[in-house]
């Protein structure tokens, strides 16, 4: 195994323990790899199978007023993630 794959397990397992909680809901098999920004993580919801690679910001603040949005392949097949 390389250097950079233990890196990037240890990673995984860290952010699991760190931010699984703080998301509105964190699925099963996901690879948080760092350095990341992660802004308003009690409004975002991470499914099953994602992965979100390096150097990645994740945003998602409601402001006053404002509805709530939700990205859904499954509801917006054609649309570009």
């Amino acid at each position: 195994m390389t250097p950079f794959r233990i890196r990037d397990g240890l990673y995984v397992q860290l952010a699991r323990l760190l931010y699984a909680r703080r998301f509105q809901t964190f699925g099963s098999n996901v690879r948080i790899l760092f350095p990341l920004d992660l802004i308003g993580m009690e409004n975002i919801s991470i499914g099953d199978d994602v992965q979100v690679g390096h150097r990645t910001t994740l945003a998602a603040l409601t402001l006053p007023g404002q509805r709530e949005f939700a990205l859904d392949r499954e509801r917006n097949p054609t649309r570009q993630f």
